[in-house]
């Protein structure tokens, strides 16, 4: 029995064979894929050239290959949207990496790593601004300073305004300070208290007891709402 069905089988996947639209669909995908591996490679060639040039002129550098890459995806997202692709920019994205990695295999070519003298002297920069700005800020609280900025608005003269513009740029660097300083002090109280919960869980679970478990549920919804009834 079991002969007779793969005779039959065989028999019938012989005489199988691609219909003319099957053939022609086919056709048309194996061009269409040639036709884009032979475009991806050129695609390839031609960023490599490119880079290729800035190298020979000394001008290969981390900056000047972000701003090929820049370019390539802001108009490879283009192009991604226009042929209606779910997530264009990371389609962009994906492609440019594997323009890199191609480039990389076959032509050698890596990203330059950063400008290190550059980076640091940018950083010094920054927290020379920073300090500068707190030092400027006398102390006082980034809502103090709004405050102030706001009366310097009233006053409405030439000098009064350009004060004021110039204490917003200080608010900002103090509202960032405020803000690290409270995540500062928040990391080892979160820590605390999930240690602390953790504690309490591990507790309930070896008492078995689910009066205590609900009563600690109370607790602890009680406590959220007294807490948002004094944040009114």
């Amino acid at each position: 029995m079991s002969n007779g069905k793969t005779v039959v089988a065989d028999a019938v996947q012989s005489a199988f064979s691609l219909s003319a639209e099957m053939l022609e669909q086919v056709s048309i995908a194996a061009e269409m894929a040639t036709d884009a591996s032979f475009d991806f490679s050129k695609a390839c060639d031609s960023v490599a050239s490119l880079f290729g040039a800035l190298k020979n002129e000394g001008v290969l550098t981390f900056t000047s290959w972000n701003l090929v890459a820049d370019k390539f995806k802001a108009v490879a997202t283009v192009r991604a949207r226009d042929n209606g692709v779910i997530d264009p920019e990371g389609a962009a994205g994906d492609c440019w990496e594997r323009v890199v990695k191609r480039n990389r295999d076959i032509h050698g070519l890596t990203k330059p790593t950063s400008d290190q003298k550059g980076a640091l002297a940018m950083t010094k920069k920054r927290e020379e601004d920073k300090a500068k700005a707190l030092a400027s800020a006398g102390g006082r609280s980034s809502q103090e300073l709004k405050a102030d900025a706001l009366a310097l608005y009233g006053q409405a003269t030439e000098e009064s305004i350009a004060k004021a513009d110039a204490l917003k740029k200080v608010v900002k660097v103090v509202e960032a300070a405020e803000k690290e300083a409270v995540s500062t002090q928040m990391k080892p109280l979160i820590e605390a208290a999930n240690a602390q919960h953790k504690a309490v869980m591990e507790y309930l679970k070896g008492c078995n007891d689910p009066k205590r478990l609900g009563d600690y549920v109370v607790l602890l919804k009680s406590t959220i709402d007294a807490w948002k009834s004094l944040s009114k």
